[in-house]
């Protein structure tokens, strides 16, 4: 474990920047390794503490604890190591330590479940969020003591995965998957300028559901559901009843309320009976792996899906 070399009068950041739109930077597992080795280099050669970190394929973001004239150097350095194709200076907001420099944390290692890359965020590769689990594989240049010490002491790794887990939840979003922003802070206001600036951008979703409109009720949503897989539609609303199929089914539901756009994912845990939505979302997932090992699985779905338009 790398050994503090910032200050103590040292402020906490979160960094982040993204390419120029349409531009192609992580191409593939070889391309985001290389970048992560430049992250670990620059650590080595400035006094930048680095606490959580995520890249995905068109932006990053990084919490750092350092100077904020080191920290703009050892961003630029980083960037210009790995031909980073932004034009644009990193953006820094301040975090306060405490529940501040939590939810920041938080919304980091969510940022791929959010962009629906994948259902957990420890499925993500290319995130601090495993060395916080105690992965012996996570990069060395991660320091997690800090953010782990809000946790206690016994047990602090499983109440932080608990914390983020609860965060699991995509918000409102329109058909393409991009949050409504507006309707939040109003069109054209420089809130919504904001918050267009920090949030990914989504590609459009390869499905949707056809047999339900946007206002349809899951209670609708579990009729059709439960019609595809020849269940009892009571099964999709308690893991005591049925088997496989019914287990199935409960992860088909779940997919096809996120595919919709605008489905709080803690909604579709709690409509469906579950604990958390950390039990939903593992649930949609061993149905993705199902829908792709099994093409006449995707078949039987054509009936209840249609190609988003």
């Amino acid at each position: 474990m790398r050994k503090s070399r910032v200050p103590p009068t040292a402020g906490w950041h979160h960094a982040m920047n993204r390419t120029e739109k349409g531009a192609a930077w992580i191409h593939d597992r070889a391309s985001a390794r290389a970048f992560l080795a430049r992250v670990g280099e620059t650590c080595a050669a400035f006094p930048v503490d680095l606490h959580a970190y995520c890249l995905l394929p068109r932006h990053y973001h990084v919490l750092v604890r350092a100077e904020p004239a080191l920290l703009r150097a050892a961003l630029a350095h980083l960037e210009s190591a790995s031909g980073f194709p932004g034009t644009a200076a990193p953006r820094f907001v301040p975090v306060g330590f405490g529940r501040h420099l939590m939810s920041v944390s938080r919304y980091i290692h969510l940022n791929p479940v959010d962009a629906g890359l994948v259902w957990c965020p420890e499925h993500w590769p290319y995130s601090s969020f495993r060395a916080y689990l105690g992965d012996l594989t996570a990069p060395r240049f991660v320091l997690t003591e800090a953010l782990l010490g809000r946790f206690g002491t016994i047990g602090a790794r499983h109440r932080h995965r608990a914390y983020v887990y609860a965060g699991m939840d995509p918000g409102t979003r329109d058909g393409d998957g991009r949050p409504r922003w507006s309707a939040l802070f109003g069109a054209g206001s420089p809130a919504e300028d904001l918050a267009w600036r920090i949030e990914p951008v989504l590609s459009p979703r390869p499905w949707r559901l056809a047999a339900a409109s946007p206002g349809a009720s899951l209670y609708r949503l579990s009729l059709v559901v439960a019609c595809v897989f020849d269940v009892p539609a009571g099964a999709l609303r308690s893991v005591r009843v049925g088997g496989p199929e019914a287990g199935l089914a409960r992860g088909a539901l779940v997919h096809a309320a996120r595919a919709e756009g605008h489905r709080r994912l803690r909604d579709v845990a709690a409509f469906m009976g579950y604990a958390s939505p950390a039990v939903a979302a593992a649930a949609a997932e061993r149905f993705d792996r199902a829908l792709r090992l099994d093409p006449q699985l995707a078949s039987r779905l054509k009936a209840a899906l249609a190609p988003a338009t």
